[in-house]
Formats: C-alpha cells, sequence, structure tokens
C-alpha cells in the first residue's frame, strides 16, 4: 500500500490529468469528433438513447431556427443577397426599424419576412442590430441632443455614470412622471432626462 501511494498513485493522477487534457483539446479543436466519439464509448456502456438523442437534435434545430426580432441601430445597414461583403446589395435598412432574423452564422443573419422567406442576409454587431427580446418597440428612445448625462438618481444633481450622445438608442423602463426616466443601455440601469429624448417611430 505505501508502495502504491508512493509511486502508483502519482503517475495515476498524471495520467488521468493526461486524458483530461487530451478530451479537452479534442473538444476544443474538432468538437464533431468529441461528440462521435462519446457516442461510440456511450453506446458501448448502454448509457446512450441513440433515437432520444436524435429527437433532441431536431428539438434543439427547431429552437434555432426560431425567428428573434432585431432593431436597426445603424444608420444604414445593407443587406446582401448572400452572406458576405463581397455579394449584391438588394436592399437598404434604416435606423429603427424592425427586422426578424431566422439564422445567424459567422455574424451574418437571414432576413425573413412573416413567413420565413428569406429576403437576404445582414452583417450583425452591436453597432448593427440588438436583439430586442421581451422589449417593445414601444419602449424604444433616442437620444435627441448632443450629450445626455446618465445619472445615479433622477436628480440634475446626482452623479453622472455614463454620458451618451445624439442618435444613440436606449431603453425607457420607468417615466417618473416628474420629467425623469428610468433608462438601461448596455446593461447599464441610471436616469436622465426625458425632454432630450424622442420615441422611436
Amino acid at each position: 500500500m505505501k508502495f502504491f501511494r508512493l509511486y502508483a498513485l502519482p503517475w495515476l493522477c498524471i495520467l488521468l490529468l493526461g486524458i483530461s487534457y487530451g478530451v479537452g483539446m479534442l473538444y476544443f479543436y474538432d468538437s464533431s469528433k468529441y461528440q462521435k466519439i462519446f457516442k461510440t464509448i456511450s453506446l458501448g456502456f448502454g448509457i446512450f438513447d441513440e433515437k432520444k438523442a436524435e429527437y433532441k437534435e431536431i428539438e434543439q434545430d427547431k429552437v434555432e431556427s426560431t425567428p428573434s426580432r432585431y432593431l436597426v441601430l445603424a444608420n444604414i445597414l445593407n443587406v446582401r443577397s448572400e452572406p458576405n461583403v463581397d455579394s449584391k446589395i438588394i436592399k437598404r435598412l434604416y435606423k429603427g426599424e424592425s427586422i426578424l432574423i431566422n439564422q445567424i452564422e459567422k455574424s451574418w443573419g437571414s432576413l425573413v419576412d412573416k413567413d420565413l422567406n428569406t429576403l437576404g442576409y445582414v452583417f450583425l454587431n452591436p453597432t448593427n442590430a440588438i436583439r430586442m427580446d421581451f422589449k417593445s418597440s414601444a419602449q424604444t428612445y433616442f437620444v435627441n441632443i448632443n450629450t445626455l448625462n446618465i445619472r445615479k438618481n433622477p436628480s440634475i444633481n446626482s452623479s453622472v455614470i455614463k454620458k451618451i450622445y445624439f442618435g444613440q438608442v436606449v431603453w425607457l423602463l420607468e417615466d417618473l412622471g416628474n420629467g425623469w426616466g428610468r433608462i438601461e443601455l448596455d446593461g447599464l440601469h441610471g436616469y436622465v432626462s426625458l425632454q432630450w429624448l424622442k420615441k422611436m417611430e
């Protein structure tokens, strides 16, 4: 037992660490091969139900194909015939428009209509468009002054936590009824004077 603790156990730990490292690298560089190996081993031990897994994969595909609504932030957003910058521009979208995106691959979103017919492709980055999720377009405003202070509390005497600029889009979470509103911008919450916000049509 003493021999095992002194000599065999350290080598066993090193072996397990090596296997863990190898599995991690395989998953990182080639996840499809990792899944195949895992599936083969699991089938051998009887802990993998192929039919259930197949159903889950189909179900996951359905989830991924559900369209999401995005809000255009860029002044002009090009819609292209193919998901690359060299393809033809077939349409232009403008700031404040609401669009449906069905699938995203390598930052290119498939623009669709209400019947899920593909209309073209747009490049989705944080400055071009944002996902609207559960936020209503009625809560979407843009800054209508050169510089606007976001404050910690609804008072001109409160500390400024961020400055925002003309044209930036914010979410109005609450109208306090006294000329101030609570807003959200990129996860940051604060208060602004509502006279300097304009509702997006």
